[in-house]
């Protein structure tokens, strides 16, 4: 009886973890999609403020 409790227990936890580590990815993720969102309006607000002289710029470095 022992070891089955032993069993069910290590099984609960693995699963708990598994859950856990689920979790994690989800909020990293959604974390960096917030992010992006975040860099893209910046960069487009950035985009509409230079005039168009910064473009040919931009293509002489690249």
């Amino acid at each position: 009886r022992q070891r089955q409790q032993q069993r069910q227990r290590q099984r609960r936890q693995q699963q708990q973890q598994r859950q856990r580590h689920m979790q994690q990815i989800c909020d990293t993720l959604k974390q960096q999609q917030q992010r992006q969102q975040r860099q893209t309006e910046k960069s487009a607000k950035k985009m509409n403020k230079k005039s168009e002289n910064n473009n040919s710029h931009k293509c002489r470095y690249l």
